[in-house]
């Protein structure tokens, strides 16, 4: 009976830590839980070890292949090969590379400044991954209108 009573107690302790990991994504660099930026994949707290660093509001440079001039978290469309949150440096010269691009083509596509920041953001789950998702311009409609700006730019055709 005591040793029945031990593994009850033991099980329901260890229950809630399996839990914070439960996700069927869990424990593969890219933090799913939508609550942080992920894909959503993931319910509230099933994806705790992944999505550790972005939820305690830490970016830094602790992933091995930081500072090697490549974005590689996954919530930048990296590589995955550093946990989100962990190649501060290399994502921020991406993003602020990218967000360069997309202005110089924007401008190219005759847009001024006013118009450039009327297409909206890049807060759809989808952005960053080179295909236009805003319904609003001629994407597939996975995203809300004004969240997949950078996509839809870049989708478009210069004359």
């Amino acid at each position: 009976m005591f040793r029945s009573f031990l593994i009850l107690i033991t099980f329901i302790i260890a229950l809630p830590a399996y839990a914070q990991n439960s996700c069927e994504y869990a424990n593969d660099n890219e933090c799913d839980e939508e609550r942080y930026g992920g894909q959503g994949y993931c319910e509230t707290g099933t994806d705790t070890t992944d999505c550790s660093l972005v939820s305690a509001g830490i970016n830094d440079d602790s992933c091995t292949f930081a500072n090697d001039g490549e974005c590689d978290e996954y919530r930048y469309n990296g590589s995955g090969a550093c946990m989100d949150g962990s190649d501060l440096t290399d994502c921020t010269a991406w993003q602020v590379e990218r967000e360069n691009n997309f202005v110089e083509r924007a401008r190219a596509l005759g847009l001024n400044d006013v118009a450039i920041n009327a297409l909206g953001d890049n807060t759809c789950r989808w952005s960053y991954d080179d295909e236009c998702d805003d319904p609003s311009l001629g994407g597939t409609g996975a995203c809300d209108v004004g969240t997949d700006a950078m996509d839809c730019v870049a989708s478009k055709p210069t004359n």
